[in-house]
């Protein structure tokens, strides 16, 4: 596993201890952690991911909506564990959660960015296909 690829789990992990502190805030006291400490360690890991090569190769050749693809499942992960915790009892600390539009408005972002990209890629590649 590259350094990459365990920057995104540690990230993931850390984001999941960050909403699951968020719905049950007595887990940090429980474990003797700040939450200003797991916020900390998640913008480091951003940080790092954004300057951590991302392979060690050539990228693997992505279909026509490859990075829409990777962009749902990465905003699909937040919200299935928004909803799991919602289930199991909890309410969100600082409104995050399914009935906030602000989180709707940031998945529907996200994912247009995406399609618009993927949308330029293939236009991109259909082009130098041609020629």
């Amino acid at each position: 596993m590259n350094l990459y690829r365990l920057l995104i789990f540690s990230a993931l992990a850390v984001l999941t201890l960050w909403l699951i502190t968020d719905f049950f805030p007595s887990t940090l006291d429980t474990l003797g952690l700040s939450t200003w400490l797991i916020l900390a360690a998640l913008a480091c890991l951003v940080i790092a991911i954004f300057i951590t090569p991302s392979g060690d190769g050539q990228p693997p050749e992505r279909g026509r909506h490859g990075k829409l693809i990777y962009t749902a499942i990465g905003l699909g992960y937040p919200l299935l564990l928004m909803v799991l915790l919602t289930l199991l009892g909890g309410e969100s600390t600082t409104g995050y959660s399914l009935a906030s539009p602000p989180t709707w408005i940031t998945v529907a972002i996200f994912l247009w960015f995406s399609y618009s990209d993927d949308k330029k890629a293939y236009k991109k590649k259909m082009q130098e296909s041609k020629e």
